[in-house]
């Protein structure tokens, strides 16, 4: 179990930094005139925000909770609410690497012309 938490941990800040710089990218396409939405996800979360980090937030709350336990909690830990952090980085590693992969492509085309 503690693999498991320690891994979660890990995950949870690189999707803080990947949520850096996707919200940079963000804030530079809402200058633009661009990106008029209002939220990135639907459902699934706590929070409804145009931009990465509420997200990464939303999960990392409900993470420290878990870790809040007692090690004999971790033990008994419902698997549902690891089960349900992880599925939320997964969505959040996957939207951002796609968004990443779109903003780099209109890069290397602005650079082409």
């Amino acid at each position: 179990m503690q693999n498991l938490v320690e891994s979660i941990r890990e995950n949870l800040a690189q999707a803080h930094r990947r949520a850096l710089d996707c919200d940079a990218y963000l804030d530079a396409l809402k200058e633009q005139g661009h990106g008029q939405f209002s939220c990135i996800f639907k459902e699934g979360f706590n929070v409804q925000a145009d931009r990465f980090m509420p997200y990464v937030e939303d999960v990392a709350k409900d993470f420290y909770e878990v870790t809040q336990l007692r090690q004999a909690q971790l033990e008994n830990l419902d698997q549902q609410k690891l089960s349900s952090i992880v599925a939320r980085l997964e969505l959040i590693f996957t939207t951002q690497a796609q968004f990443l992969e779109v903003i780099q492509a209109e890069s290397n085309q602005a650079g082409e012309l």
